[in-house]
């Protein structure tokens, strides 16, 4: 969409409901409010100055949104990019353009942040979320636009807040759930089953809380020449939370949490792909003499493993509360799989240790200051991380032989940010927020190369190469000011400037001389600068209709610069590449309607459009699909969601109910790692994604059982973009195909 359809829209959508209101009743809305916690304080969403979207747990005890990603497809202007990786390796959510970052093509803090229970969960490693599932979560709130004077991690594109739920410290309880599901392809059925036990040990003082549920999808995928494996895309995973809650006083309060996700499954999506255009993800076995050591059976094993644990501890101070917060994750991934299309395999183990530290005031009752009154908050975090991993490669010609790479990479960042809100008159309030970020980062690598006679699995003999490069630091700052407006008691219009700067992408030395050795000098500095986000967002929320019509609009212009890519030069050296600048435009929308007591309605919407506004002007050698005034890439132009919730009594005191949603993301443009110098044209996604789901139960005292469809478009087409000789990358990638799950539950919660 241009820019001048959405100035359009912005002119409906900002004065219809200021109009709406100045005829309305002056009535207190009669529904209960949602209250959220993305301003670190619990209050009303229809209060915060920003854009936030709340999934409540309700929707979590269905199967159709059992794991995080799930909820993804509810989240206005939302994708699931990846320039250089495939899931669920490289699964992250991107909001508002952060897409076009290859922030994976080497470590970095995520543009989009991610917090469990107020702590931030951070792993070099991998730009996903965390592999949590859904299960026994209070809610997830989705906050769109820069938060890093709000939370500790930079959070330049957004955040995504998992909330657990509490320790009842009073009531003992428990919930069970047993379930099933399989692909209408004809594949094998899985099972579901697990359950909650609460636990007040002394009552209003102490308690414990404890989940488990393990999960098995029985897979979506054919081998070449191998009917009897019907489980090439099996996984199972496992996941434990045990949570502590200790209240010292009625000022104190301190929570332990453990958790952990384990995960095994069989070819990576998209990995050993053969073809996906006739609807059914067809991969090959191993095959090379290197794989088979490994596998003999030719049918991979990988396995993920995450340990995340937590500390908060909180004292309520009168007028403001003292928090601190300890977060640990240990991660281990095995990512093993072949490309036939290229003629490489690759066996890759990697670990990770992250621990973080946050301490933070927050004020709990406004601060007056003559005849002004203000709240605030001010925090401190820091992030050490470290990661190892090794990699076996088999090259595909003797330009590019085996070798064995062991890689250690070490990350240090702190922060400091505050925020102001100061409230001027009792319409009209003043938000200012700073931050000042630092970084030390160090990459030291070991090459090998394997000798004739070598074992395929090493030792390797050959040429070893160190590169232990130099620490790299670097000081950010970043700032959000901005104005909120109250016209009438149930609306607020918003207006905020923010920016935040980025750590740039490592480039080693080594790096760097292996680029000029390809002939790309010019090229060889571009990615060394910092990046950089300016924002600036105008949002209105407005309560209507009584209490049943909330309406939320937001307009946001990203200002994206030194945007890196991370490119295929040739002969099989690979770039991350600075210099691009590009500016997307956000017009996002959500409504929800509560239309009689049983039924209810909401629907969120995007349109996004993006410019490019400078390249590398001494780069000959730089994409030419890269223009200024062209378009940047993995972004859906619009997006719309629509979901609908009903429910009835029944006979005998059962309660039927019925829910289902609905989602259209247009085509996006892709940009591959293999991206070659001379295409001139993004390969867009074969078609839209489409998706939608349909739950239908009841429920009764402490049971409830239903039956869910997922995928219920049968959309299984890719939907990322990629490049068009892309067999085996992102235009190959399928949406998980139509499935049926059957659930029984039983909960004193």
């Amino acid at each position: 969409m241009k820019r001048v359809s959405i100035a359009r829209w912005l002119v409906v959508s900002f004065f219809f409901p200021v109009a709406f209101q100045s005829v309305a009743d002056d009535v207190e809305a009669d529904v209960e409010e949602v209250i959220v916690s993305a301003t670190r304080r619990e209050e009303s969403v229809m209060d915060v100055p920003m854009s936030v979207q709340l999934i409540p747990g309700e929707k979590f005890e269905k199967p159709t949104y059992k794991h995080v990603k799930d909820v993804y497809a509810l989240v206005p202007g939302a994708a699931i990019a990846s320039a250089g990786g495939k899931p669920p390796q490289s699964e992250g959510l991107q909001m508002r353009g952060s897409g076009a970052l290859a922030a994976q093509a080497d470590f970095t803090i995520n543009p989009v942040g991610y917090y469990i229970d107020d702590v931030a969960y951070v792993d070099i490693n991998s730009t996903t979320p965390p592999q949590v599932g859904t299960y026994d979560l209070a809610g997830i709130e989705v906050l769109r636009g820069a938060q890093g004077t709000t939370y500790g991690t930079e959070s330049s594109a957004g955040a995504i807040i998992l909330r657990t739920n509490p320790v009842d410290l009073s009531e003992f309880s428990y919930k069970t759930r047993v379930g099933m599901m399989s692909y209408m392809k004809g594949a094998d059925m899985g099972m579901t089953y697990g359950g909650v036990l609460n636990v007040p040990l002394v009552e209003d003082k102490l308690g414990i809380r404890l989940a488990y549920l393990s999960e098995e999808d029985p897979g979506h995928a054919e081998v070449e020449g191998r009917p009897a494996v019907d489980d090439a895309m099996a996984e199972d995973r496992d996941s434990i939370r045990a949570k502590l809650t200790w209240k010292p006083s009625d000022a104190a309060e301190i929570t332990l949490n453990h958790s952990e996700w384990n995960t095994t499954y069989g070819f990576e999506i998209g990995s050993n792909l053969i073809d996906s255009s006739g609807g059914t993800m067809i991969v090959h076995p191993m095959e090379k003499d290197f794989t088979l050591e490994k596998y003999p059976s030719g049918i991979p094993a990988n396995e993920t493993e995450i340990s995340w644990s937590t500390a908060r501890a909180a004292f309520d101070m009168g007028p403001m509360e003292l928090s601190y917060t300890y977060g640990s994750v240990d991660s281990a991934r095995d990512s093993d799989s072949e490309n036939r299309l290229y003629g490489i395999s690759t066996l890759t183990t990697q670990y990770s240790d992250t621990a973080s530290h946050e301490i933070r005031l927050v004020s709990q009752e406004p601060l007056s200051l003559g005849g002004i009154t203000v709240d605030y908050i001010a925090g401190y975090t820091s992030i050490d991380a470290e990661s190892f991993s090794t990699q076996f490669i088999d090259g595909a010609n003797p330009d590019a032989p085996n070798d064995y790479t062991v890689t250690r990479r070490m990350q240090d960042h702190s922060a400091m940010y505050g925020e102001l809100g100061i409230n001027l008159t009792e319409q009209i309030t003043i938000l200012a927020g700073l931050r000042s970020s630092e970084d030390d980062r160090l990459n030291d690598t070991t090459q090998t190369l394997r000798e004739p006679g070598d074992p395929p699995m090493g030792p390797y003999t050959g040429t070893v190469t160190n590169s232990a490069d130099p620490v790299d630091n670097f000081e950010g700052d970043g700032y959000r000011f901005g104005v909120q407006w109250r016209p009438v008691e149930n609306g607020m219009i918003y207006l905020t400037r923010s920016k935040m700067e980025r750590a740039p992408v490592l480039m080693s030395l080594a790096d760097q001389q292996q680029i000029i050795n390809a002939g790309f000098a010019d090229l060889a500095s571009a990615s060394t600068a910092p990046g950089e986000q300016i924002a600036t967002e105008l949002g209105a929320k407005f309560t209507l209709a009584d209490g049943d019509l909330e309406f939320e609009v937001a307009y946001a212009i990203n200002e994206w610069n030194e945007i890196p890519l991370l490119q295929n030069l040739g002969n099989w050296v690979y770039a991350t590449i600075g210099g691009t600048a590009g500016d997307i435009n956000s017009f996002e929308t959500m409504i929800n309607f509560n239309l009689t007591d049983n039924l209810s309605l909401a629907y969120a919407g995007s349109f996004v459009d993006s410019e490019i506004t400078a390249i590398p002007t001494s780069a000959p050698n730089y994409p030419p699909v890269l223009q200024v005034g062209g378009e940047l890439y993995n972004y859906h132009p619009n997006t719309h969601a629509v979901t609908a919730n009903y429910s009835t009594d029944l006979q005998n005191g059962w309660e039927g109910y019925m829910s289902g949603s609905y989602t259209y993301r247009s085509t996006m443009n892709g940009f591959e790692s293999y991206t070659h110098a001379a295409n001139t044209e993004y390969s867009a996604a074969r078609s839209p994604y489409k998706y939608g789901n349909l739950t239908v139960g009841a429920t009764k005292d402490e049971w409830d059982i239903s039956m869910s469809i997922t995928n219920l478009t049968d959309f299984d087409e890719a939907y990322l973009g990629g490049s068009s000789d892309s067999v085996g990358g992102h235009g190959a990638i399928l949406l998980y195909p139509r499935a049926l799950h059957l659930t029984v539950s039983y909960s004193t919660m």
